[in-house]
């Protein structure tokens, strides 16, 4: 729903405008998910982008599904490798335990949020700071004093518990 809701960036594929039986949800950092019921060939369209075949998008494609049906299709696919997924959740906002000494937890800032690498960071969810302190609230730990580390710093994002509350 984000990316419909334009909270986050991504593409939305579906078969018909009009009468739509299906719509594919493609989140810029690569996750996609089906919501409906897709025809066949609906599903080779889907592998076909999967596969990237027009070479327009090299991004990474990870469906996540638990309709058997659509999981069934793709299972038959050689090129195609099927592993568990399985929901995890944090129980607090801090981590269990002592941070360590030369760490420090800071919740994401405008400055933090222009400084975090990686796929799952709050750049590739938002498209500035400003939606993002808005709409969501992330922490991460550094390694020094956010205060001596000015433009040049980098942060280690060793920990990371974004929650992220779209609302519109």
């Amino acid at each position: 729903m984000a990316i419909a809701e334009g909270a986050q960036r991504g593409d939305i594929y579906t078969d018909d405008m009009e009468n739509r039986q299906y719509a594919l949800f493609w989140h810029e950092s690569g996750f996609a998910y089906i919501s409906g019921y897709p025809k066949p060939d609906d599903l080779d369209l889907i592998y076909a982008l999967m596969r990237n075949e027009s070479g327009n998008n090299p991004r990474r494609f990870v469906l996540e599904t638990n309709d058997e049906p659509i999981a069934g299709y793709f299972r038959e696919k050689e090129d195609i490798e099927m592993y568990p997924r399985y929901g995890l959740r944090l129980r607090k906002q801090q981590p269990d335990g002592d941070i360590p000494e030369r760490y420090e937890m800071k919740e994401i800032d405008e400055e933090l949020f222009y400084q975090a690498e990686g796929r799952v960071v709050p750049v590739n969810f938002c498209s500035n700071s400003k939606e993002f302190l808005a709409n969501g609230r992330g922490y991460c730990l550094i390694t020094e004093n956010i205060d001596k580390m000015g433009g040049s710093g980098t942060a280690e994002f060793t920990y990371q518990a974004i929650k992220h509350f779209c609302e519109n």
